[in-house]
C-alpha cells in the first residue's frame, strides 16, 4: 500500500528445485505511472528486491499486477496486489476572508480545515501582523475540522489594509491561506451620562450624581462643569 508520490519495496524469492540458471524478472499489469525495478533483475540466487515507484499522478485505487520470471526452464509469475492511496493532506479556508475593524475593536472569522487522510494537529499562527494587531485561536491547535480567530487591532494602529495570512502546521506540511484586515481609523471621542439623572433637593441642601465617561480612543482629561444652572445652584466635581 503506497501514496501518490511514493515509493515501496518488496522482497521476491526464487525457490528452485535442480536449477541453478538465471531467472529474469519483471513487472507485468502496472498502470501507467508505476514503475518496478529489480536488485538484482536477472538473479541466479534465490532472492532480488523490488522497488515500486508510484507517479503523484496515478489513481487512488487497488491494481492487480504481477511479478513474472523467464528462466531456460520456462516462465513463472506470482501476483502482486498495489494498494495506491491519497496521502495525507490539509487545506486551510476562512470565512469571511476579510476583515473590517476599527481600531481599539476586535473581530472575529472561522477557520476551516478540510482534511484528507489526516487527523493530526494542526497549530494555527497569524503572518504578517503589524505591530498592536493580535490573533487568538480557538482551540490554537484542532485535531477537528475547525477553529475561531479573534483579531484584536490596537487603537494606534495606523489605517489602511494589511495582508495577512493564516497558517499552519502539521505532520502532512505545512500550509497557509491569505486573510486581508481593513483598519478603520476612529476619530478620539466620549460621551457623558449621569446616575441618576434626575433628583429632588430641598432649599439649602445638596444632592450628588455619579458621571461616567465613556471613551473611544481617548484617554485625555475631560474637564467637568454645570451648565444652565439657576443663582444659587452650584457643582462641584470629584475629580473636576
Amino acid at each position: 500500500s503506497l501514496d501518490q508520490g511514493a515509493s515501496g519495496n518488496t522482497t521476491v524469492t526464487i525457490t528452485r528445485t535442480d536449477f541453478g540458471g538465471a531467472v529474469t524478472l519483471s513487472l507485468s499489469g502496472a498502470p501507467a505511472g508505476v514503475t518496478g525495478v529489480f536488485v538484482p533483475a536477472a538473479t541466479t540466487g534465490n532472492s532480488s528486491t523490488l522497488t515500486v515507484d508510484v507517479g503523484a499522478g496515478v489513481a487512488p485505487g487497488v491494481y492487480d499486477l504481477s511479478v513474472d520470471g523467464t528462466g531456460s526452464v520456462g516462465d513463472r509469475s506470482t501476483p502482486l496486489t498495489l494498494t495506491v492511496a491519497t496521502p495525507p493532506d490539509y487545506a486551510i479556508s476562512l470565512a469571511p476572508a476579510a476583515l473590517s475593524i476599527d481600531q481599539g475593536a476586535s473581530g472575529n472569522t472561522d477557520v476551516t480545515l478540510t482534511r484528507t487522510n489526516f487527523t493530526g494537529a494542526v497549530t494555527l499562527s497569524l503572518g504578517n501582523a503589524p505591530a498592536g494587531v493580535t490573533a487568538t485561536f480557538t482551540p490554537p491547535a484542532p485535531t477537528g475540522a475547525s477553529s475561531t480567530l479573534t483579531l484584536s487591532v490596537g487603537a494606534a494602529v495606523p489605517a489602511g489594509v494589511y495582508n495577512l495570512t493564516v497558517d499552519g502546521t502539521g505532520a502532512a506540511g505545512d500550509r497557509s491561506t491569505p486573510l486581508t484586515l481593513t483598519v478603520n481609523a476612529v476619530v478620539p471621542d466620549y460621551s457623558l451620562s449621569l446616575n441618576p439623572a434626575a433628583f429632588t433637593v430641598a432649599p439649602g441642601a445638596g444632592g450628588a450624581t455619579d458621571v461616567t465617561l465613556t471613551r473611544v480612543n481617548f484617554t485625555g482629561p475631560v474637564t467637568l462643569s454645570l451648565g444652565n444652572a439657576p443663582a444659587g445652584v452650584t457643582g462641584a466635581f470629584n475629580p473636576a
